[in-house]
């Protein structure tokens, strides 16, 4: 997680420098609103260089749909509340008991 912001903010800072020529981008994000995507969220929708044409939560640090209402006010009190925010599936317990004890199994996980 942390090598993806590391990533997705370094981009943010060159594009940056786009912003100068007028260029901009649109947007696309999935996220499960930890504390380090938020960071990067706010980045983007304070920099005015990308347009967020679609916003997606997933099971994560929140459940999709709290952190659906989250990004929300959070999108919306940077007067970008018009952006389309889908929310994934929250993952369910026994689906992970079900993965591990496959994985254990098969000899993957002990």
């Amino acid at each position: 997680m942390k090598g993806l912001s590391l990533r997705f903010l370094t981009a943010l800072a060159l594009l940056v420098l786009f912003k100068g020529h007028g260029i901009g981008f649109p947007a696309v994000v999935d996220t499960d609103m930890a504390p380090d995507d938020v960071r990067a969220i706010v980045m983007l929708l304070n920099s005015g260089i990308a347009e967020g044409q679609l916003m997606a939560t997933s099971d994560g640090a929140l459940s999709p749909q709290q952190g659906a209402r989250n990004l929300q006010k959070i999108a919306a009190f940077f007067g970008k509340g018009n952006i389309p925010i889908a929310q994934g599936r929250a993952q369910r317990e026994w689906d992970t008991f079900l993965v591990v004890h496959a994985l254990r199994k098969k000899g993957i996980l002990k």
